[in-house]
């Protein structure tokens, strides 16, 4: 942002001498050195800085699958610690991994907190297969505690 703010303060600065001076035979810039140029570098810039912001827009959201009758015997919680995360994004990414195996009922992930909470039907996912699916995002990920 400092690069382009001085890029900015330079280009506007040396428009305003250039006005002053009536020299004749000055050819115009390239479109490279142009306001134009500058102004789409600025443009992608700010883009890419806003890019936790909606990244979430890029993932799907697919609704945890649900199973038909619930029963409390075999609902189980895991807790994961999920190091990397740094966005809702990173959130939407852990949450659509998990959310495709067959057994988990939700998925609550934040990675201000670092972790995932995830309950599940025993009998269908076991928390080592939870463990493996939190795996595929790239994430470090770890089983922090096991809930009955």
């Amino acid at each position: 942002m400092a690069v382009l703010a001085l890029a900015w303060y330079q280009r506007l600065k040396a428009g305003k001498s250039a006005a002053a001076c009536a020299c004749e035979g000055e050819a115009s810039p390239t479109f490279w050195k142009s306001n134009k140029f500058l102004l789409a570098v600025s443009c992608v810039a700010l883009l890419l800085l806003a890019f936790p912001e909606y990244a979430g827009a890029f993932y799907r959201q697919q609704p945890v699958a649900k199973a038909a009758s619930v029963q409390t015997d075999f609902t189980q919680s895991v807790k994961l610690q999920v190091k990397g995360m740094t966005c809702t994004g990173c959130e939407a990414h852990v949450n659509q991994e998990i959310g495709k195996l067959a057994g988990v009922f939700s998925v609550s992930t934040s990675y201000e907190k670092g972790n995932a909470i995830i309950k599940y039907d025993s009998t269908k996912v076991k928390p080592m297969q939870i463990l493996q699916a939190a795996k595929k995002t790239g994430y470090t990920v770890a089983i922090e505690d096991k809930k009955p």
